[in-house]
């Protein structure tokens, strides 16, 4: 996008963009705090309050013992491709045909590592800007990361199924 040497308009322009963009967002910080209104509780999905998976009915089944069902189709069909697997890993192969697997299975190995960076680094960005996000709504730091003393509790988090299938209530 821009070379070091470059010295066209365009290239100032996104320099100056570069350096403006955050001293400008870090500059309206205390303004946007400031307006904010003293009493005011963040709304959106973090105060959502989701009903329980055993009030419905589908096919008979509640919504729990549907969503497991899922999960057992879900065991047979990795049970299914495992087998299937193993009997195509025993069938006899012709030596080319092995050495284009082989650089057919490289090529996605360092594909998939790449990949795996990406998703690394944008998970990285997202998280940055979810803590961001609740910071500057005003959220404490204890309702940001999500922290629990007991180590035998169920993760708790505004909007979760709470012990018995009833909300869990955030703390206001």
């Amino acid at each position: 996008m821009i070379s070091n040497g470059d010295d066209s308009p365009r290239a100032r322009r996104w320099r100056a963009l570069l350096v403006l963009a955050p001293a400008l967002w870090l500059a309206a910080l205390p303004a946007v705090r400031a307006a904010a209104p003293s009493g005011h509780a963040p709304g959106g999905e973090v105060n959502l309050h989701l009903p329980s998976l055993r009030q419905g009915s589908f096919f008979g089944l509640n919504g729990h013992q549907f969503l497991l069902g899922g999960l057992v189709v879900c065991v047979l069909g990795l049970f299914f491709g495992l087998v299937t697997y193993l009997g195509v890993r025993k069938l006899p192969v012709h030596r080319s045909m092995a050495e284009i697997s082989e650089l057919i299975y490289e090529t996605c190995k360092a594909y998939l590592i790449q990949q795996g960076k990406l998703l690394l680094i944008l998970e990285l960005f997202i998280g940055t800007v979810i803590v961001a996000y609740f910071w500057m709504i005003g959220f404490p730091a204890g309702r940001i990361v999500i922290a629990s003393d007991d180590p035998s509790a169920r993760l708790r988090t505004s909007g979760s199924i709470g012990p018995g299938g009833e909300p869990y209530r955030p703390l206001t």
